[in-house]
């Protein structure tokens, strides 16, 4: 038994007073299910991807004028630099964009659609140059990764990118593991517990940390371009860590299987919105529909639509999940979700950066009509409709079945196609390069042909 002490001043003991406090917390949790209160103050978070269209509107507008009556430029090279420029955090873009050749602009356009194709990644495959059958661009008179080399000067950019880790980075089992035991096995959008039917999503694709690959220094060239060198450094400050990198939980999140697919199409995202002040133990974040996919239209979740009663905060800011009902609920946009975690040291919660950045990031690829929803694999409806029981069975997205080859292609002799692209072999050999696609590895003649560290290019 606690016995509180009374001063004589009529005041309560400090220590006392706080061991009540708990007590009435999980007394009240235990009974109602919910807490009653919480001492709990919170800071609101702010994306760091402000863009420069927001900054400077007006000479954004003139900007884009001038873009539409710029010579020389193909249609598809305009979509792409006008998502750049309404999206672009980089404060110098506006100062040099008006005098760069349509040249120049043409090889900004094709950097920022390899760029932009391998941080979608959500097939797992990345991109370089695509074949003129699958894409309406030039060839480049330049090997693959001289691709807007020239450029960085152009933008005063002093550090062109990051020094990558020497080993590759791959999703290990640890990562998995930590992110499931972080949530408990439950999923951070339905709160219910999978064994087995749950994947952990990836907030950033770990590929663009290959240190061995092209595609990781024609990636980071383009983001450097786009965000400008302060707010590069911020992302890679959340990417490269010991403690919070790429591959802690910290860049992830479990997800049911259909809704971790409908999270790598960017259908949804998760904005972190609050967090409370000294207290890394739990984030606030609101699901934000972006794509009207069967899938998002009919998602639902089991989670209480009060966030203050999804989970039960202890006097140490500790959470623990609540027990969440037995029928479904529909998933509307602006729906708030907790994620928590008992051991923000081992087992951090999402970086709130890289949150942001998955917002952003699909953002600027609905802009550049790189998003997939009209073009590309839809999946059916999946998942359990609103009012389903929790326990009736999931089942798995499946993609729309897709031709073998396109019907007005090039002989496949004479294409290596993958999933996301296809590479042309006699462009490759006449520039003395060579692509292996089963080790990802990139090899050429050119003395200038080395991606490590990424300050030498």
């Amino acid at each position: 038994m606690h016995h509180i002490s009374i001063q004589r001043t009529g005041g309560i003991n400090y220590l006392n007073l706080k061991v009540l406090l708990n007590l009435l917390s999980v007394l009240q949790s235990r009974i109602l299910g919910y807490p009653l209160f919480t001492m709990a103050t919170f800071e609101e978070l702010k994306t760091p991807f402000i863009t420069q269209r927001e900054l400077h509107p007006v000479t954004s507008t003139r900007i884009l004028n001038l873009l539409d009556k710029t010579p020389r430029l193909s249609g598809p090279s305009k979509l792409i630099l006008r998502a750049f420029i309404l999206y672009t955090t980089n404060p110098n873009f506006f100062k040099v964009f008006p005098h760069l050749s349509s040249q120049e602009s043409d090889e900004l356009a094709l950097l920022s659609v390899i760029g932009l194709r391998n941080l979608r990644n959500w097939r797992e495959c990345p991109a370089t140059y695509p074949s003129p059958w699958s894409n309406p661009f030039k060839k480049p008179e330049k090997p693959l990764h001289a691709i807007g080399r020239e450029l960085l000067p152009m933008f005063d950019i002093k550090q062109p990118g990051p020094t990558l880790p020497e080993e590759d980075l791959s999703r290990f089992f640890s990562f998995t593991d930590a992110c499931k035991e972080r949530h408990q096995q439950r999923s951070v959008i339905t709160g219910v517990e999978y064994s087995s039917a749950a994947d952990v999503a990836h907030i950033f694709p770990h590929s663009t940390l290959q240190h061995k690959s092209p595609n990781s220094v024609l990636t980071w060239r383009f983001l450097v371009l786009f965000l400008g060198e302060q707010i590069r450094d911020i992302l890679v400050k959340e990417l490269h860590s010991d403690l919070h990198g790429i591959q802690t939980p910290a860049s992830g999140i479990l997800l049911a299987l259909d809704t971790r697919t409908s999270y790598d199409h960017g259908f949804f995202t998760l904005v972190p919105y609050r967090r409370p002040r000294n207290n890394p133990h739990y984030v606030d974040v609101i699901y934000r529909v972006i794509s009207t996919q069967p899938d998002v239209k009919y998602s639902s979740t089991y989670l209480d639509p009060d966030i203050d009663r999804q989970m039960t905060i202890d006097m140490n800011g500790v959470p623990t999940p609540n027990q969440i009902g037995d029928e479904s609920k529909a998933l509307q946009d602006g729906f708030k979700i907790r994620i928590g975690t008992n051991d923000p040291t081992l087992l951090p919660i999402p970086s709130h950066i890289l949150l942001f950045w998955h917002g952003f990031l699909w953002d600027v690829l609905g802009a550049a009509g790189m998003s997939g929803w009209g073009n590309e694999a839809v999946l059916q409806v999946s998942g359990r409709p609103p009012g389903y029981p929790r326990d009736s069975p999931i089942s798995s997205p499946v993609p729309k079945k897709r031709k073998s080859a396109r019907p007005t292609g090039p002989p496949l002799s004479k294409v290596y196609q993958s999933g996301d692209g296809a590479y042309d072999r006699d462009w490759l050999d006449e520039h003395d390069l060579e692509w292996t696609y089963s080790d990802r590895s990139f090899s050429g003649a050119d003395e200038d042909v080395t991606f490590t560290p990424l300050e030498q290019l």
